[in-house]
């Protein structure tokens, strides 16, 4: 008797270990959004007043600035109001806060 009542607590305690991590790893794939998978700007987004340089600089910084604080997340859902916070707390110059915003405001 007693080694049926074991093996229902293992069993279980296995489940949801299984559960626990299967979880985890869904939740990892859902709320992180990696550098790879951000818009990469090409020539046709360049304008009169915003370079590609700038563009590709506003990406560079997104990534090795913001995502040392948060999870990057796709240009489209950054609300541009946040910018300005966002960039004095990570201590960007006036140049990389310029070129950060028109890099996310390049999907708007």
């Amino acid at each position: 008797m007693r080694s049926n009542h074991f093996s229902g607590k293992f069993l279980l305690a296995t489940l949801a270990i299984i559960f626990l991590i299967m979880f985890m790893v869904g939740c990892s794939k859902t709320l992180n959004t990696s550098a790879d998978s951000l818009y990469v700007p090409t020539a046709s987004d360049a304008t009169a007043s915003v370079t590609l340089a700038d563009l590709q600089a506003g990406r560079n910084i997104y990534i090795n600035n913001c995502a040392k604080c948060h999870t990057l997340y796709p240009i489209i859902n950054v609300p541009s109001s946040v910018i300005p916070t966002m960039a004095s707390r990570a201590g960007l110059s006036a140049t990389e806060t310029s070129q950060v915003t028109k890099y996310i405001n390049l999907r708007k």
